[in-house]
């Protein structure tokens, strides 16, 4: 990460008299870049900024307007629990890049709260939990947030992505077959709700019993389909226990009234999506890459793709 997003006189520049403590980077956040500060009275803050034009580490479309305006709005009517957010700078006068400041929420990533709970009905208790925030995203009515991308066709939107993935890497055998799967799989009818499109367990807070949603970057109208299967990432398990992709599904289904749509499309591409990025990280063979923690599940992910393939 660059020096100039640790020089605290920039940030006191912006905050004025507050006392800054500390300010180290928060892990995630694999395009942006996301500092922490602390200070010696009262809550901290997080300054999330945009990554450099020249970054090759995106991999999907970044908006921090966007994100800024969908926060104001849910925090402002109580849609869904989320980070306050106090100011979005766009200026590039005093950093490099654009930048929002939210409110720092303490407390664990849901993902790590679930897969430290011992039981599996504990775990089961947490993960339905965030499924409720999800859902409650999921039924914002999107006349209030009009702001947000809508497209023609998600799934036809979400193919481009994956072209998009391929331009920088050798493509095999696999990949090609993957692709002629998900045109046999393509969705003929797709339900359009606000979604996170880019969702996992990690995106959540834990904090004081409540769960707050984060990352909004990516936000979009969509298939919320989508916003269930890309959490496994292509795996059909994280948190130890059998059957979770059907417990979350069926859990998703009970509590929203609604029957989710294209499982076989998402199911398969997000596994796609999954390979695709590991080949990216390991054939640019950079050490600083911010992904390059994926690589420990590349025979893990290569395998489940292969099965999803051969069981259509």
């Amino acid at each position: 990460m660059d020096i100039i997003y640790f020089d605290k006189s920039r940030y006191e520049s912006v905050l004025g008299k507050r006392e800054i403590e500390s300010l180290f980077p928060l892990g995630g956040g694999f395009a942006h870049i996301i500092v922490n500060l602390s200070f010696n009275e009262g809550p901290g803050l997080v300054f999330k900024f945009n990554p450099p034009n020249e970054s090759k580490f995106t991999f999907h479309g970044l908006d921090l307007n966007t994100e800024f305006k969908f926060l104001s709005r849910c925090a402002n009517a109580g849609y869904i629990n989320v980070p306050r957010p106090i100011m979005l700078d766009e200026s590039c006068s005093i950093f490099p890049t654009p930048f929002i400041v939210l409110e720092k929420i303490e407390g664990d990533n849901l993902d790590k709260r679930i897969a430290e709970e011992r039981s599996t009905e504990g775990k089961k208790r947490l993960i339905s939990r965030g499924i409720d925030e999800l859902i409650r995203l999921h039924e914002i009515d999107p006349g209030e947030v009009n702001f947000i991308p809508r497209y023609r066709n998600f799934a036809e939107y979400r193919m481009d992505r994956l072209k998009k993935l391929t331009k920088d890497i050798k493509v095999n055998r696999l990949i090609l077959e993957s692709v002629e799967e998900l045109q046999r799989r393509f969705p003929i009818e797709e339900e359009s709700r606000v979604i996170h499109n880019d969702f996992s367990f990690y995106q959540m807070i834990y904090s004081k019993g409540a769960i707050y949603c984060l990352d909004f970057d990516s936000v979009c109208m969509g298939d919320p389909t989508w916003d269930i299967l890309w959490m496994f990432k292509g795996r059909e398990e994280w948190f130890g226990f059998n059957d979770e992709t059907e417990f979350i599904v069926n859990s998703y289904e009970e509590k929203s009234k609604r029957t989710l749509k294209n499982l076989g499309f998402y199911g398969l591409y997000s596994c796609v999506k999954a390979y695709l990025i590991t080949m990216t990280v390991k054939q640019a063979a950079a050490e600083d890459h911010p992904l390059r923690s994926i690589l420990k599940y590349e025979k893990m992910i290569e395998e489940d793709l292969k099965k999803k393939i051969s069981s259509s």
